[in-house]
């Protein structure tokens, strides 16, 4: 063998592992967009994104559980 992947195999990750690590993703950068807005001292804006952190942090786990794509990042 080459390396090359055969007729139908797939290299990388699986999709279903990737939808959930995004979404992750999106609830550190929205946790940290909240926490700059703090420094700020822009209060409401601050609140909603540590709030949607919150809310993406709470779906990516049963996001991951669904797609059976769970991953040592999401963890």
């Amino acid at each position: 063998m080459n390396g090359e992947p055969l007729a139908g195999e797939r290299r990388g990750i699986p999709l279903r592992a990737v939808i959930p690590n995004a979404v992750t993703a999106l609830a550190l950068c929205s946790g940290l967009t909240g926490i700059r807005f703090a420094i700020a001292q822009d209060w409401e804006r601050a609140l909603i994104f540590v709030v949607i952190a919150a809310v993406l942090d709470g779906l990516d786990g049963r996001i991951a559980r669904m797609l059976k794509g769970q991953s040592r990042f999401g963890a």
